[in-house]
């Protein structure tokens, strides 16, 4: 009899690695200079969504983030700036997604569903953040980078805390 691989899974595992890339591509055209942070950021998550490892997505994910702070205070654009912090927070959600539910349900288990109305959830939760942290920036800084890098900063904080409180669904009733 053979056990159930307990891998982390392959859709939220795509998606996170797949966010990542965008992230610092995205961040890499407003801020070269972030490049510097979000390539290895992405190669570190790339590397935990495939051993399962947390630490490792989360330094990776914490990377890319880093990354979209520093595009931020070398003056990119606020708005690449926001989706890059958005993208970098749903590929370390998507990369920890995959590794707690493979723990849970298996590698193998019907969670497709699931993971893609998790992922759903998260670029709402994203997007809302990102919009109202834009449209706070634009009402009030015009062009003060330090002030946007808060706000980001703040929307992230909010993001992530918004995305601890969303349950992992096995995808079973």
């Amino acid at each position: 009899m053979t056990g159930v691989d307990r891998s982390p899974t392959r859709t939220s595992g795509r998606i996170a690695v797949l966010a990542g890339a965008a992230a610092a591509v995205a961040l890499a055209t407003g801020s070269l200079p972030s490049l510097a942070l979000g390539g290895p950021g992405v190669t570190v998550l790339a590397v935990g969504v495939r051993r399962g490892e947390h630490s490792f997505v989360s330094v990776g994910g914490f990377g890319l983030f880093l990354a979209a702070l520093l595009a931020g205070v070398a003056g990119a654009p606020v708005p690449t700036t926001l989706v890059g912090a958005a993208l970098a927070v749903l590929a370390w959600d998507a990369g920890t997604g995959a590794i707690e539910l493979g723990e849970q349900v298996g590698r193998n288990a019907a969670t497709r569903s699931a993971e893609l109305a998790h992922v759903s959830g998260t670029v709402t939760v994203a997007a809302v953040a990102g919009g109202l942290a834009y449209g706070t920036y634009a009402a009030t800084a015009g062009g003060r980078p330090v002030t946007a890098l808060v706000l980001l900063t703040f929307a992230a904080v909010a993001l992530a805390s918004g995305l601890r409180l969303m349950p992992v669904s096995d995808g079973e009733s």
